[in-house]
């Protein structure tokens, strides 16, 4: 019994190699669907982490899309509280904490004027904006305790050019009966409101308005990420009131999200179309092996085995087109890449598992579908010729 075991699942392998082999046209047909249905996943989902990273920096370059600022009036952020945002936002997402104030600002000994006085980690609120053009000499300036020559301190291109101003020169920052020295360590143009302000180091701002903590919170968060970050800060800090910039939040993420929709509908469509010729390829195929399944049967193997035997077959299909998928898939989007972009896109790990899942995915369906064929095939019938 154990010899005719053995060789009756013998014969069966012998059989599903020589099925693969005997019919190749058609074999090499449906590892073509499974290979274009994985090159396609591929390839989507690299070009689409390439447009979500690339419109993220774009529109990064608006900066800050998510505000933070104290719950009551008169109160601050404290610096456990900008702890708790640096945790939670994590190395990647730049952020600055920020003390404003209206301060005095003279030229030399000229006059008075009032500006809009920030303080902050200069190198934070570059990282926060990074389309800020900042004259020459500017991130060489130290943005701590100053020099002999005052604190350094940046001015906006409006304000600068309204007080006759250029990197080098002095200045002195006022607030209530308290001054300071500074320089102009460079010129900042933005296009926007902060080039009608002055940014100072934090402690030199600490010392001359007596502001202890933060008055705002800026942080540059990528558009998939903002919801899910606003409610976890909410949770985290209810003394803080945060806000999303809607302009740039809601313009990033509807673009991302019609882009996203544009490659999902499209790989739906795609999709359907080979899973369709990849089904009836593998059901001609089983069709054509009704003789084989009377002999399997015919040979003592069950309809849990062929089918089992069958499947094993589609799913090496499945791997094999899979494999050619990620392949073609990488090549396709790294072309994407360079000539939308500039730059290759490499797929991510999600891309590849995805790719290749799409690919033993639709071979495995398709392994399933002439199921109803093996159960009714009656081996003495078969071999009749009925």
């Amino acid at each position: 019994m154990a010899r005719t075991r053995q060789n009756s699942k013998f014969g069966l392998n012998d059989l599903a190699a020589a099925s693969l082999w005997r019919r190749k046209r058609k074999s090499v047909i449906a590892l073509l669907s499974v290979a274009l249905a994985s090159t396609l996943v591929t390839a989507l989902v690299t070009v689409y982490g390439g447009v979500e990273r690339g419109v993220s920096r774009q529109f990064r370059d608006f900066g800050p899309n998510l505000i933070l600022a104290p719950a009551k009036h008169g109160e601050w952020l404290t610096q456990k509280d900008a702890g708790v945002v640096k945790k939670t936002l994590g190395p990647g997402i730049p952020w600055a904490g920020i003390t404003y104030a209206v301060a005095r600002i003279r030229a030399g000994n000229g006059r008075w004027h009032t500006i809009a006085m920030a303080g902050a980690h200069w190198q934070s609120m570059r990282r926060l904006n990074p389309a800020w053009r900042v004259s020459r000499g500017s991130d060489s300036a130290s943005s701590g305790n100053g020099a002999p020559s005052g604190t350094p301190v940046w001015l906006g291109a409006q304000a600068a050019r309204a007080l006759r101003l250029k990197p080098g020169d002095l200045l002195a920052l006022g607030y209530g009966e308290r001054t300071a020295q500074c320089r102009a360590a460079g010129i900042v143009a933005s296009g926007g409101e902060a080039d009608d302000q002055v940014f100072a180091p934090r402690a030199a701002v600490r010392r001359l308005t007596g502001i202890q903590g933060y008055t705002t919170v800026e942080i540059a968060a990528p558009a998939s990420e903002i919801r899910l970050l606003t409610l976890r800060l909410r949770r985290l800090l209810p003394r803080a009131a945060i806000s999303p910039v809607r302009q740039i939040a809601a313009g990033e993420g509807d673009l991302l999200l019609r882009t996203r929709g544009l490659l999902l509908w499209s790989a739906l469509v795609i999709l359907l179309t080979l899973a369709l010729c990849g089904i009836a390829t593998l059901a001609g195929l089983a069709i054509e092996r009704r003789r084989e399944f009377g002999i399997m049967k015919a040979i003592g193997a069950g309809n849990r085995q062929v089918l089992t035997q069958f499947a094993m077959e589609a799913l090496a299909l499945g791997a094999a087109g899979g494999g050619l998928g990620l392949i073609a898939g990488t090549a396709i989007a790294r072309g994407v890449g360079e000539a939308a972009y500039g730059t290759a896109l490499a797929p991510s790990a999600m891309a590849l598992f995805l790719g290749l899942a799409v690919g033993l995915g639709l071979a495995f369906m398709a392994g399933l579908a002439p199921f109803p064929m093996i159960m009714q095939a009656h081996p003495a019938e078969i071999l009749r010729g009925e």
